[in-house]
């Protein structure tokens, strides 16, 4: 590239300092005689085309302009319009040295003499690829959002729904233990079996549901220890029925600790990697094809990820510049390059790496590097609490939108003393009121959510609202999260077993 010093010959000071600056303007910038030919371009557009200033001087300007992205009537239009004295503003898409496309935002005004007649122009270009760049990941992250939000609200219709199909059946396999010697015991074990089928598939139903919300969390999500294996077992139940068409899956896992992070970033990263593999197999050789998982710990420490594929590769002259979004999302497919350069800039804002090896038509690996988590990851307490305590005497007050709802809890607490109601409105009252040992209630409800009675439970009644368990179908947003954190509490996701229900209410009033 050339200097300062190779251009700008000893001139009057204002005009060196002109010439200087035009040599640092970050912009292309050419000129051009009234006929088109290049006089003049800055380090600028060396840069951007990688075309030596030497080897454009005297060309057309013209020359530079991709035919294949322009009908030739637009650019007839665009000379037509300088030549006659009128500044053309426009998008245009730039050849460079190395044949890529760059799409350029250009300027061209025309010069003019004392006489003012046009003598040249001045074009000014501006690299659009950023900014376009930019916008597709504005727009992922807006369609992410949006999906979000969508995942949230039919994980909630779901849910309910699921929770009366879970809870009768234990319901109806508790009925069919009880059936006297009158019943064949081919009928009782044929009844047994479709209990169980219907538990597997409602349980089968909640997997994919429960993987979907951890893709749906709130741009607010907190950061914490988070089980790897866990965030990517979930990636890859969402992704099954792709993989399975296009190739064999083989986990090795190893041992690895948690890492500190938003569970759904992390699963984005995953979701990105993995998807990238399986679109890089073609449909139908499921058989000669493999993406396999590796977990371990470093030496050094650090948690890896490796996620493999035997697919196309990636051309080794792209590899050097993969996680330049700008660069990847020109020479790759759109989302392929978005979606690596997302997963890059993800991985390293968590103290992170991402690393890549590929061989083309051999297959990729990208190397995901996590730092370990300081902290100690909280699991449930599978032991404690995992036999029921004595329900008789306890009150237990249950606030749910939902009537089948409100039955099956009813039945499922059925050694508690419950009182029921039917929305936030109605319990009121009763919380105001009345005196429970436990108070069981849905987060998002109608006219009164969870959250209003327990702002105005913890106003009037103070007592009460340690009390307080929620229950949730799933409809996690921005408040009803910043909501569980800022009160300190979990809530108990729908659906549930009766063995889960009971647990999480003898834990609750074990703590009050």
């Amino acid at each position: 590239m050339s200097t300062d010093t190779s251009i700008i010959p000893d001139l009057d000071p204002q005009i060196a300092l002109l010439a200087r600056a035009l040599e640092h303007v970050a912009d292309v910038v050419e000129v051009s005689d009234r006929d088109g030919r290049i006089q003049y371009v800055n380090q600028a557009f060396e840069r951007v085309t990688g075309f030596p200033r030497e080897q454009v001087i005297g060309r057309s300007f013209t020359d530079l302009i991709c035919t294949d992205a322009h009908d030739q009537a637009y650019v007839d239009g665009a000379v037509a319009k300088v030549q006659a004295g009128e500044v053309w503003t426009g998008r245009m898409v730039s050849c460079t040295k190395s044949d890529e496309n760059r799409a350029l935002e250009v300027t061209i005004s025309p010069m003019r003499d004392e006489a003012g007649e046009v003598t040249g122009f001045v074009t000014v270009k501006r690299d659009m690829g950023e900014r376009e760049t930019l916008q597709r990941q504005l727009m992922e992250s807006e369609r992410l959002s949006t999906v979000g939000q969508l995942v949230a609200g039919i994980a909630h219709e779901i849910n309910n729904p699921l929770s009366l199909i879970l809870a009768d059946a234990d319901f109806l396999r508790e009925q069919v233990e009880k059936l006297g010697v009158g019943v064949q015991d081919s009928v009782r074990t044929d009844l047994q079996a479709s209990i169980t089928e219907i538990q597997q598939g409602v349980e089968h139903i909640r997997g994919v549901v429960r993987d979907l919300g951890a893709f749906a969390r709130s741009p607010e999500e907190s950061a914490g220890p988070v089980d790897v294996r866990a965030v990517i077992d979930s990636t890859l139940s969402l992704l099954g029925n792709e993989i399975r068409h296009r190739a064999r899956l083989v986990r090795r896992y190893g041992e690895v600790p948690p890492t500190w992070a938003k569970r759904s970033r992390l699963g984005q990263v995953f979701l990105n990697l993995i998807l990238n593999a399986v679109q890089a197999i073609p449909v139908g050789a499921a058989q000669h094809h493999q993406i396999r998982v590796v977990t371990r710990v470093t030496r050094a420490g650090l948690i890896l990820v490796e996620i493999s594929d035997t697919g196309a590769g990636i051309p080794p002259e792209v590899l050097p510049r993969l996680f330049d979004p700008f660069f990847a999302t020109r020479v790759l497919d759109q989302d392929v390059g978005l979606r690596i350069a997302v997963s890059h800039s993800i991985v390293t804002s968590m103290g992170g790496d991402l690393a890549v090896h590929s061989i083309p038509d051999h297959g990729t690996t990208f190397i995901v590097s996590l730092p370990v988590s300081k902290a100690r990851e909280e699991r449930p307490d599978t032991e404690k609490h995992a036999v029921d305590a004595d329900g008789r005497g306890r009150r237990v007050l249950v606030i749910d939108d939902e009537p089948a709802v409100l039955r099956v809890i009813r039945r499922m607490l059925k050694d508690y003393d419950v009182t029921t109601c039917l929305g936030g409105q109605e319990a009121l009252d009763h919380l105001l009121h009345g005196n429970f040992d436990l108070v069981l209630c849905d987060l998002m409800m109608p006219e009164y959510t969870g959250m209003d009675l327990y702002e105005r439970t913890s106003t009037e009644r103070p007592d009460m609202v340690e009390r307080f368990l929620f229950v949730t179908g799933g409809a996690f947003t921005r408040q009803t999260e910043t909501f569980l954190r800022k009160v300190s509490k979990e809530a108990l996701g729908k659906p549930f077993t009766t063995a889960q229900l009971r647990q999480a209410v003898s834990k609750r009033l074990a703590g009050t």
